[in-house]
Parts: C-alpha cells; sequence; structure tokens
C-alpha cells in the first residue's frame, strides 16, 4: 500500500482540493489523469477539509499546517505532483498549482511514505 502525506495550511488545501475536483471530470486532461485524478480523491484527498493539523515537527511555522494522508495500491505523490502540473499547464487561472506541485515535492511540502521514518 502506497501511502503520502500532503502538508498544506487549510487555504492552500482548499486550492488543491478544489483543482483536483475539478479535474475529475475536465475534459482538458486525458483520461488517464482524470483516473488518477479519481484514485488520488478516493484514496484520501476527498478529506483535505477535516485534515489535522500536522505534528509540531512538520508546521515549517505555520500552526495552520494539515496533513493529508493519501493510501492506495496505485497512488504515489509523483502522479499528484505530475496531475497538478498538468491542471497548471492546461486549466486557464490554474498557473498557481505549479508552485504548489513544486512544493509538494519538497519534503516540507509532502511526504512518502508516511508517516515519515
Amino acid at each position: 500500500m502506497a501511502t503520502y502525506g500532503i502538508l498544506y495550511n487549510h487555504q492552500d488545501l482548499t486550492a488543491i482540493a478544489a483543482n483536483v475536483q475539478t479535474s475529475l471530470t475536465d475534459a482538458r486532461l486525458t483520461n488517464q489523469e482524470r483516473q488518477v485524478a479519481n484514485r488520488h480523491w478516493n484514496a484520501g484527498l476527498n478529506a483535505w477539509s477535516t485534515a489535522p493539523v500536522a505534528p509540531l515537527e512538520w508546521q515549517s511555522g505555520d500552526p495552520d499546517t494539515r496533513v493529508v494522508v493519501v493510501s492506495h495500491p496505485q497512488v504515489n505523490i509523483q502522479q499528484l505532483i505530475d496531475l497538478l502540473r498538468a491542471v497548471g499547464t492546461r486549466i486557464p487561472g490554474a498557473s498557481y498549482m505549479l508552485a504548489i506541485a513544486d512544493d509538494i515535492a519538497r519534503p516540507s511540502g509532502g511526504q512518502q511514505p508516511w508517516p515519515p521514518a
């Protein structure tokens, strides 16, 4: 089972969730990208609004940092990063997803496996 955690504040998680949810049906993405979005959404991203506060050592100075845990045998954090880059490139007004994808690629924004060793 692949499990990863996204470490982001609630405001940014709102944007991430909105874009992933939109990508479930957006025709500007490929069928494969929509399937990836669906797997990640159903494997834990859909719980973003109730995500617990991250452990203190993972807050990076923001006490509103939450951890969203995604777990499924067919998901990994790189797929989410690639999906956010596709959204940021192809969906008008969503270019900020490119920066969020870069952040999630850093240990302070995303960790696989979760919990980190």
